[in-house]
Formats: C-alpha cells, structure tokens, sequence
C-alpha cells in the first residue's frame, strides 16, 4: 500500500502530464451556438464576449447526414485558432438492415467521419472530437449498453487515430462525456434496457443480462442510484 506522501506524490505525478490538447495553464472556454434558428455565429459570439472563444461546439450524426453537417466553416471568419468541439451522435436509421446502431457503425461510415475530420485539420484546425455523450442516459440509442459502447468507442478512436497523419496527431483529442449521474439509471427513457414498466430493474428484467453486470457496481441484483453511473461505460485511459 502507498503511504499517504508517496500517494499524493503519484497523484501530483498522474495531474501534472498534460491531456492532448490540454492547455498548460487556465481552460478552453466557448460556445454551442444556435447556428440555424437564431442565426449566431462565432464571430458575434466573440463580439458579445469581447475576446477570442477557445473552442466552438459542433455536432455530426453518424450515419453522416450531408445535409445536416455542421457549418465549421463560420469559425474561420473569426481570424482565430479556435479549436473545433466536435459532438458525435450515432443514430439508429431505419433504412439500414441492421437492427442495432452499433451494427451500422460500419467501417465505411466510421470512414466518413474520420475523411471530414481529416478535412478540418488538414485546414488548420484542432479538434476535440466527443464520442457518443450521455451514454449512461436512456435516451439515445447508445445508452446504458457498456459492453457494446466500449467497444464502439474504441473502434471509432482507432480509425481516427489510423486515418490522421502521424504529423497532424497531436491537432485532435477525445472526449469522453458521461452525464450527471442525478436520477440515474434514469428510468422511463426510449432507450431504457429493460422491460416496460417492468421494476426493480434486475437481471431478470434486463434486457442484455451481460450489461447489467457491469452495470449492477455494488453487486446486490438490482441497478439504481446505489450504483456507479459512470465507471462501467468508461473506454479506459487510451
């Protein structure tokens, strides 16, 4: 066991190595601005704000929607360096035979993606790209699916990584972005992974019996705010 000097010297160590993309000193502020209906941008955010913003949020629907992709392109009026926030969203398409979303995350549609982020840090940008946020939700259809997500995630961090240049892989960074753990295992969503109306929430109501056992943190048979929303959909540190 670590002494307790010893301890905190692996802590000091551990926080002191800068993430990709971290800063060395202060935060990356910014903004996900209403581009569409209210006709924001980022340089009247900017103007509003009286300085440069860090960073501006986009989002991107996987399968790409091409007339739903972000208009990045308004970062470049700013005269800026700002790094591009890039939130992705899997979608379950009906149009596809597979029944799952992640089934349609094939390598040619993972490939889209990682084409258009090679677009924008081929044209200067740095990118922080979000993978599939809220995963410990039930309202998309990702949620509370940590077997499958993991396993997602690390596909899609693996191509982007492999279809980046080694000389632009320090210009993007990723994300991983659970949300708030209040009200967990947030009963009552779409995506929920047990049977309707259907509580305690246990293995025999669980939909996928190997996910509830990562889920199930405390061990007692029955998922609720007694477990941790977050350690069983973490990817892991690389």
């Amino acid at each position: 066991m670590l002494t307790l000097p010893l301890l905190l010297l692996a802590l000091l160590a551990t926080s002191s190595a800068l993430a990709p993309l971290e800063p060395p000193s202060g935060v990356l502020f910014g903004a996900w601005l209403d581009t569409t209906n209210e006709g924001d941008t980022p340089v009247k955010f900017n103007q509003r704000l009286g300085f440069q913003a860090s960073l501006f949020q986009f989002s991107i629907e996987l399968p790409i929607q091409p007339q739903s992709l972000p208009p990045v392109n308004l970062v470049d009026a700013t005269n800026s360096d700002a790094t591009l926030y890039i939130t992705v969203f899997p979608q379950f398409d009906a149009s596809y035979t597979a029944t799952e979303v992640f089934d349609q995350l094939t390598t040619p549609v993972i490939g889209e993606l990682v084409s258009l982020l090679n677009g924008y840090v081929s044209g200067g940008r740095n990118c922080i790209v979000r993978i599939a946020s809220e995963m410990n939700g039930s309202w998309d259809a990702y949620t509370q699916r940590p077997t499958r997500y993991i396993a997602m995630w690390k596909t899609i961090v693996d191509a982007i990584r492999a279809g980046i240049p080694t000389s632009s892989a320090g210009k993007v960074a990723f994300l991983w972005s659970p949300s708030s753990g209040n009200g967990y295992p947030s009963p009552g969503g779409q995506y929920s992974p047990f049977s309707p109306n259907v509580k305690p929430y246990t293995n025999l109501t669980a939909l996928y019996p190997d996910d509830f056992k990562l889920m199930d943190t405390n061990h007692d048979g029955v998922l609720s705010t007694l477990d941790d929303p977050y350690s069983p959909y973490y990817p892991g540190d690389e």
